[in-house]
């Protein structure tokens, strides 16, 4: 039989803070009941709310319910004393009923000190969870998990998984071992929460990849301020080195300028003493000429003081008498005119008034000096006018309007030449033969003649890179614009510079020329457009209004409308004759680099930054056929003769040919660099030029 317990086992676990255990009186274990009468009442025992009881209160709900159902076993197995056949002996039915008595008594007891305990520690959950509730008010929410004690673990886990016959045995098991001090300290101290420890770690971690994320995009956010900064460093740092290059020319310059006024400085001395010496030989010979002047009048003086009186007047045919003829033999005749004298530092020395030699009268008055011949009056310069309408077109009816698209599918390249050492930027065609004109960032420019690329020409004279080239309409000059602020008009007969315009105050982008060949038009990064009277070399009109550089003019074929275009995205069209603009095209979204007009008159191509092509109508001002050429900038565009094909120089190093009536497309390869310039002749139209960077043209047929 096993040990007596103590009196009151459940108390004394109580105060070790520990659950009570079910025991019978005496120490003996209860009586295990049957699973299915005994935890179906356990089951019953769930909340109102559905929710299944877990931990502590299931099982102090379990043990109520055990005692209850065990106080109505031992009351209902009373009737099964009796014998089989209805009598009891009467000493043992008083033992029964003593041990019945006993037992029950012994059970209310128990079951009392239960409800007791449940009691104190529900009110001690209320307080808890009252002071919980008041730190909650401060401090926000927050869970509280009490660990539990090795025993109610265990008996937790056996009542989880259904093992109810073991859940007795262990409780039997353990009370013993509990009450005969064989369980270690480290067995009845309270079982480490893993789970909460997981969950405060997941927690943990959340907080810390939250934060992680925070400091990923903070380091995002750095990463793409660095890359801007970046960007402009690299900004400022060629901006830096341009001007590091613009200050070392402006250097240049000035000592050039320093040397050269210098040399003036040398030259005006040198006048300044040859003057000093003219000044005083003119005062020498102002006194001989007085000197001499005196010593004739005195002369004159004595021959007429030493003469006899006339005995009359002299008539016509009569003798002079002879002391007449005597006297005025003394007179000097009429000489010619004589040579100036020259000083002996050779500076011309006057004889007389205004440099001539001094005659005497022939009556004998006082002498006058000779006065000089009359020059001849200056011409004034012929001042030039525009033509007041409109002249009629040949290539709208002529051999422009008959001339068929270029075929596009069919363009191949048939010569490259190379022409200069750095970027060839802008090309021209004469207009009545076949010459073609380049210019370049190497300051010079140069005819060949076409298509066999021979060289007929160089010109040198800019002082920095050449942007765009013209020929006049008569063929007989060529005109230039540069980054040195200038235009240079060149006379092929000359081989040399015969007009230089300089009235912008930045580079000059474009240069084109009217088709009366009396008118200049240039565009400039001032923002400006100019037009040049070719026989005065005077601006006559300064065209204002973009706000940001003129990129490229053009005039509208036989009349006096001037277009430009600038980096503020629109096209203008001016009023040559009163600077008036009387159209602005807006459309592109990007720097328009570009324009060209169709032989006809009617319509205009212009690109821009973005590689996006439009054909635009004149006079309605609407936009016709747009066409994106991109993603690289389009530098320049031209159209062909038929006015439906355009070619377009891509900064990609490619040239796009597109026709506007059927949509047909091809990129012309070949240039190792950018294409900064297309033109189509205008002789035959059989031909497409292009320039690159890569310092070469190419002729494709």
């Amino acid at each position: 039989m096993a040990a007596a317990a103590p009196a009151d086992p459940p108390a004394a676990l109580a105060a070790e803070g520990k659950r009570p255990s079910i025991s019978a009186p005496g120490g003996n274990a209860l009586p295990t009941l049957p699973k299915a009468t005994t935890w179906a009442a356990v089951a019953d025992s769930e909340d109102d709310d559905g929710g299944d009881l877990c931990g502590t209160d299931y099982l102090d709900l379990a043990q109520l319910q055990l005692e209850r159902l065990l106080l109505d076993s031992s009351s209902a197995s009373a009737p099964t004393l009796a014998g089989a056949g209805g009598e009891v002996d009467g000493d043992d039915r008083e033992n029964e009923d003593l041990e019945e008595a006993i037992r029950r008594m012994q059970q209310r007891a128990l079951l009392s000190r239960l409800e007791k305990t449940h009691a104190a520690e529900t009110a001690l959950d209320a307080a808890g969870d009252d002071a919980a509730a008041a730190a909650d008010d401060d401090q926000g929410p927050m869970l509280e998990q009490r660990p539990e004690v090795v025993d109610d673990f265990i008996r937790n886990f056996l009542v989880a998984k259904g093992m109810f016959q073991t859940l007795d045995v262990f409780q039997n098991e353990w009370y013993d071992l509990a009450q005969s001090g064989r369980l270690a300290p480290e067995d009845l101290a309270p079982v480490p929460d893993i789970y909460h420890k997981a969950a405060a770690l997941e927690e943990t971690v959340r907080v810390l990849r939250a934060e992680l994320d925070a400091v990923k995009a903070v380091a995002d956010a750095v990463q793409a301020r660095h890359d801007k900064v970046c960007k402009d460093r690299d900004f400022f740092r060629m901006h830096h080195s341009r001007t590091a290059q613009e200050k070392a020319r402006l250097q240049n310059d000035v000592k050039r300028l320093a040397q050269r006024v210098e040399e003036l400085d040398t030259a005006v001395r040198n006048a300044n003493a040859k003057l000093e010496v003219a000044v005083k030989d003119r005062a020498v010979a102002k006194l001989d000429r007085d000197k001499w002047a005196a010593k004739f009048h005195a002369s004159l003086a004595r021959g007429a003081s030493s003469a006899p009186a006339s005995p009359g007047p002299v008539r016509d045919g009569e003798d002079t008498p002879a002391a007449v003829t005597a006297g005025a033999s003394r007179i000097p005749a009429p000489t010619a005119p004589v040579a100036p004298r020259t000083a002996s530092n050779g500076a011309r020395r006057p004889n007389g008034a205004g440099g001539r030699p001094a005659r005497a009268s022939p009556d004998g008055g006082p002498v006058t000096a000779q006065q000089p011949p009359a020059l001849p009056k200056k011409k004034r310069a012929r001042v030039n006018e525009l033509p007041a309408h409109d002249r009629p077109n040949p290539h709208v009816s002529g051999a422009g309007a008959a001339m068929q698209p270029v075929r596009v599918a069919g363009l191949r390249e048939v010569v490259t030449v190379k022409a200069h050492d750095l970027a060839v930027s802008a090309i021209a065609f004469h207009p009545r033969k076949l010459v073609l004109a380049t210019v370049s960032d190497d300051h010079t420019w140069k005819l060949w003649n076409f298509p066999t690329g021979d060289l007929l020409m160089t010109g040198e004279g800019h002082h920095d890179w050449i942007s765009d080239v013209d020929f006049h309409p008569q063929g007989t000059h060529l005109a230039t614009a540069s980054g040195d602020m200038t235009v240079k008009v060149w006379d092929f007969t000359r081989a040399q510079a015969t007009l230089k315009l300089r009235e912008h105050t930045q580079p000059v982008w474009s240069c084109k020329f009217h088709d009366t060949g009396a008118f200049l038009a240039s565009g400039a990064m001032d923002h400006t457009a100019k037009l040049w009277d070719l026989t005065t070399g005077k601006c006559r009109q300064t065209f204002r209004g973009h706000s940001d550089s003129v990129n490229n003019v053009a005039w509208q074929p036989f009349t006096n409308l001037l277009l430009t275009c600038s980096g503020d995205k629109t096209i203008s069209a001016w009023d040559a004759r009163s600077a008036q603009c009387a159209q602005t095209f807006f459309g592109h979204g990007n720097a328009i680099n570009g324009l060209a007009f169709a032989l006809a008159g009617g319509h205009f191509v212009s690109c821009d930054a973005d590689g996006i092509a439009k054909v635009w109508d004149v006079r309605a001002a609407a936009e016709l056929v747009s066409v994106d050429l991109g993603p690289h900038p389009v530098n320049k565009v031209t159209m062909d003769m038929s006015g439906v094909v355009i070619a377009a120089a891509s900064n990609d190093g490619t040239c796009k040919v597109y026709n506007t009536r059927d949509g047909t497309r091809r990129d012309l390869t070949g240039h190792r660099d950018a294409v900064q310039a297309c033109q189509f002749d205008h002789v035959q139209g059989d031909y497409l030029v292009t320039c690159s960077s890569d310092g070469t043209w190419k002729a494709w047929n």
